[in-house]
């Protein structure tokens, strides 16, 4: 069973599928001793159904007393609840371990992809009580801790937790550099999974060029198939690249994560190949995953989801 220290922030990712689509659908995820009793909970989250599966993150702190808690999702669409659900798993509230002493010594390294070798940043590092994160390049340290034994843990999401035992050193004085170097395993994905799509610039400028930032997840890619991510904008037509990004992942592409920065016009299609300038205004960027076979539509994984991002066009 997962444990956690009281209070601690976690984001629950629960695969919900509601249909029809097009439905305005909220998830609740929360904590207790039995369905009727809510010691913590998310709170009502609002999504759009797909028809399919769909993953939605529901952001919940753990509660502040010790203790052993089932874990409930409900979910409601149009107001209604349609499915009610209790996780394989509970988890236990344990309380924080002391933070190490002060010292002398250091730990500290690097966090690597271990498919591709790239530098990971924001990997939460969790050494007893003490919380740090990995910068942009993926190095990380701890300084000024006790010179003894510790159990290190690195973890971040898409990725299998890694944990280590390591021993602080002084490395002035004895000559050892204390690194500790880690690979995480990215965790394969067997199904589109979107981890963030959100513009390269808060305002773009009508009729111009603009760029859609995003990190995706995908399975394997078979002879025949082509998966792709379109990022419109709500109640603009699109025609990519006009008025919408997408990314598109052929046969032979393996399962991982992928990301990117993908091109679009800010315009959208009148007719035919006739197109014009997006007006000003807030718009609301969507995300949809479809899935083709020698160019033709056989899954829709989900259409015009939110993701919570918005563009301003001037």
């Amino acid at each position: 069973m997962p444990e956690f220290v009281p209070g601690e922030s976690k984001t629950a990712i629960a695969p919900i599928t509601v249909s029809p689509s097009g439905l305005g659908c909220e998830a609740e995820v929360f904590l207790g001793p039995n369905e009727l009793t809510k010691v913590v909970t998310s709170g009502r989250i609002p999504f759009t159904s797909t028809g399919y599966s769909q993953d939605v993150r529901l952001p919940i702190a753990m509660p502040a007393a010790e203790g052993t808690y089932h874990v409930y999702v409900d979910v409601y669409a149009e107001g209604y609840l349609v499915a009610a659900y209790q996780a394989t798993e509970d988890v236990v509230i344990v309380t924080e371990v002391p933070v190490p002493p002060p010292g002398e010594g250091i730990i500290w390294g690097f966090v690597t992809d271990a498919l591709t070798g790239k530098a990971v940043p924001d990997v939460k590092i969790t050494l007893n009580g003490l919380v740090r994160y990995t910068a942009w390049a993926g190095q990380y340290e701890i300084r000024n801790i006790a010179t003894q034994k510790y159990r290190i843990q690195f973890s971040k999401e898409g990725y299998e937790s890694v944990s280590r035992d390591v021993v602080a050193v002084v490395y002035e004085i004895e000559g050892v550099s204390g690194r500790l170097d880690i690979s995480l395993p990215p965790i394969v994905p067997a199904k589109p999974y979107l981890v963030y799509a959100r513009p390269a610039q808060a305002q773009v400028a009508s009729g111009g060029t603009a760029y859609i930032n995003y990190r995706v997840g995908i399975p394997d890619i078979t002879t025949g198939y082509t998966l792709m991510f379109l990022f419109p904008l709500e109640g603009v037509t699109c025609w990519t690249p006009y008025g919408c990004a997408n990314v598109n992942f052929r046969a032979g592409a393996t399962a991982g994560y992928y990301e990117g920065s993908a091109a679009w016009y800010v315009k959208y299609q009148v007719y035919r190949f006739i197109f014009a300038n997006i007006p000003p205004g807030v718009y609301r960027l969507l995300s949809t995953c479809e899935l083709y076979r020698d160019g033709t539509l056989v899954k829709t994984y989900w259409r015009n989801v939110d993701t919570g991002q918005t563009i301003t066009v001037v």
